[in-house]
């Protein structure tokens, strides 16, 4: 986990890819046995803008969706930006995805609580099947819109929130 602004060498990705999403920070344990939607939303202490590091290999053959899923892009890093005390009111915002000062994708009209905690509770029970609890301070990746755009010979990686900030990183070659 890196933070806000951090240089870091593209030699030490292979074909680094991004995501723009957003991420919780929980502000006690997760019972699987109350989950609800209510009990999620008060359960979060802060919400993050941040960029996700993907190196982005396939080694089969297209389609590459279950491959995708299944190694998950072979996740390299968070880079995460300004802290957000948790907002207890309906929030719209957008979430962009900018190398090098270009929009590479924008997502509009995302609602705050709701589109992105919507596979909150199915996370939540399926880590219980394994002895998995989320706990206080856990950071949890609520999900991306897209998906992973490799940086290719960009260097500057932004994402960009109107309600919740944003947050850069500079790959070097």
């Amino acid at each position: 986990m890196y933070s806000d602004g951090v240089n870091l060498n593209k030699n030490d990705y292979t074909n680094p890819a991004m995501e723009a999403e957003f991420g919780i920070k929980l502000n006690c344990d997760l019972n699987p046995n109350l989950i609800s939607s209510d009990y999620i939303i008060d359960s979060i202490q802060a919400i993050y803008p941040l960029i996700e590091i993907h190196n982005l290999i396939f080694y089969g053959d297209a389609p590459h969706g279950s491959e995708l899923l299944a190694n998950n892009a072979i996740h390299a890093g968070v880079v995460l930006g300004t802290e957000n005390k948790f907002p207890k009111n309906n929030i719209t915002t957008d979430l962009k995805l900018i190398y090098d000062k270009e929009i590479i994708d924008i997502w509009s009209n995302k609602k705050w609580p709701y589109d992105m905690l919507s596979e909150l509770q199915w996370l939540v029970k399926e880590q219980a099947k394994i002895n998995n609890i989320l706990r206080k301070d856990n950071l949890i990746l609520t999900g991306a819109y897209g998906f992973p755009v490799p940086i290719n010979d960009k260097e500057l990686i932004e994402v960009t929130s109107s309600a919740f900030g944003a947050v850069k990183t500079i790959f070097n070659s």
